[in-house]
């Protein structure tokens, strides 16, 4: 969730120094989330990640990649079987949220000015 709360549950005084509040951030997120999370993680517990997924707003969850037997630092060298499958098909997903995005869009009559100012996710 944080540096600090692996630390302690409790940040107090420490809450200015909580760098990374990710369980705070995750809640206002707006666009899908992949957790990604070592189920032996020494440095911040698997617990962490298990707060950060049920934290994701329901439209934007997926399924989450617990990687068995995986560390803080070592998925993606040590357990490329279950990381990249998982990331390729988080990325496919977008791929398709998008096309079916310029589908409603090629279909209405809205025109590239009408979205001026909105954020999109690109993935090429």
């Amino acid at each position: 969730m944080s540096g600090i709360r692996v630390l302690m549950e409790n940040r107090g005084v420490l809450r200015c120094c909580d760098l990374y509040p990710n369980i705070d951030r995750i809640k206002r997120v707006g666009c899908p989330v992949l957790v990604i999370h070592g189920t032996s993680d020494l440095e911040v517990g698997f617990n962490h990640g298990l707060n950060i997924q049920s934290a994701v707003p329901s439209s934007f969850k997926t399924e989450p990649c617990w990687v068995e037997g995986g560390g803080h630092n070592n998925i993606v060298d040590d357990f490329p079987q279950q990381y990249y499958p998982r990331v390729k098909a988080f990325i496919e997903g977008l791929r398709k949220m998008e096309r079916a995005d310029e589908t409603l869009l090629t279909a209405s009559s809205f025109t590239s000015s009408d979205l001026s100012g909105k954020n999109e996710i690109r993935v090429t």
